[in-house]
C-alpha cells in the first residue's frame, strides 16, 4: 500500500470518528435539552402563583386607570356644562368655542383608551364589558 493511500485511509476513519462523535454530541444535547425543558412540579407552581398575583396587580391597576379615565370625562363634561350655559352670549367662533371643542375631544379619547384597555382583556374578563380578568381562566395549572 502506497503512502498515499495509507493516508486516505486514515483521513476517512478519523472523518468517521469525528462524524460519529458529532452525532453522539448532538444526541446528548438533545437530551439534555429536553430534560432541562422539563420543568419541576414546584417549579410550575411557582410560575403560577407568581402569574397569578401579578394577574391580581393587574386588575388593580386596570380598575384604578379606568376610574381615572372616568373622573377625568366627568370632570370635563362639568366644564362643557358650566360654559354651556353662557352659550347665547358667547360669540360664534372665539377661544371658549375652541376650548369646548378640545374638551368634547378629550372626552373622545378619554373614551377610547377606556374601551381599548376593555377590548385588550376581553377574551379573559369576568364579564363582557369588564376591566377585571378572570385570572384562574388566564392562568391555567401548568
Amino acid at each position: 500500500m502506497s503512502e498515499t493511500e495509507a493516508t486516505v485511509k486514515s483521513l476517512r476513519r478519523t472523518g468517521r470518528y469525528f462524524i460519529a462523535v458529532a452525532v453522539l454530541l448532538g444526541l446528548g444535547l438533545l437530551y439534555n435539552g429536553y430534560r432541562t425543558f422539563d420543568l419541576s412540579k414546584d417549579t410550575k407552581q411557582d410560575i403560577r402563583a407568581v402569574s397569578l398575583e401579578a394577574c391580581e396587580r393587574g386588575n388593580e391597576s386596570r380598575v384604578a386607570r379606568i376610574v381615572n379615565y372616568r373622573r377625568d370625562i366627568d370632570g370635563l363634561q362639568a366644564d362643557i356644562r358650566f360654559v354651556a350655559q353662557f352659550t347665547p352670549v358667547l360669540p360664534a367662533d372665539g377661544p371658549l368655542r375652541d376650548w369646548s371643542r378640545s374638551k368634547h375631544r378629550a372626552i373622545t379619547y378619554k373614551q377610547q383608551a377606556i374601551d381599548a384597555e376593555i377590548d385588550a382583556i376581553a377574551r379573559y374578563a369576568t364579564s363582557p364589558g369588564s376591566p377585571v380578568i378572570d385570572c384562574e381562566a388566564a392562568y391555567p395549572p401548568l
